[in-house]
């Protein structure tokens, strides 16, 4: 039961530092939006995004918690089903962490439900970009599942 919980409350902070370093490397990518921001800007921008960031980590958490908690007393094996979980996971996160800091330079706010109104058409999105563009975003997004993944 130890191994368990020691399980979670990594997991939890392991999610959580993904997020927090998500923070500088966007603010670096759109650099240009973001002249003049010293060290400490940067850190109060970490600091101030701890709250979201932990909630969406407790969040993230929920799916290992149960099945953890299920597997006390039903004979199952957490791996594969937490496997098939944390993989949807880190490709979903790859993904909002590459198109919002791709966005934003086009966009100048940051990702929310706007991008809605362009799923129906991707062609007409992919249109506006170069196929050099994507190929990159895709390539990134990859290098980050596998980070967040492994």
């Amino acid at each position: 039961m130890k191994k368990r919980i020691l399980y979670l409350i990594s997991l939890f902070f392991v999610i959580v530092l993904i997020f927090v370093i998500a923070k500088p490397i966007f603010m670096l990518y759109n650099s240009v939006f973001a002249e003049g921001l010293t060290f400490k800007d940067y850190l109060e921008v970490m600091w101030n995004g701890l709250t979201l960031d932990n909630t969406s980590s407790a969040i993230l958490i929920l799916v290992p918690y149960l099945v953890l908690f299920i597997s006390i007393w039903i004979k199952l094996n957490p791996r594969k089903v937490l496997g098939a979980y944390f993989f949807i996971v880190a490709l979903v996160i790859a993904i909002i962490l590459v198109v919002d800091t791709s966005l934003y330079e086009f966009w100048s706010f940051k990702l929310d439900a706007t991008i809605l109104f362009y799923i129906d058409s991707p062609s007409n999105v992919a249109a506006s970009v170069s196929t050099m563009f994507i190929v990159i975003r895709i390539a990134l997004i990859l290098i980050i599942f596998d980070a967040i993944f492994v």
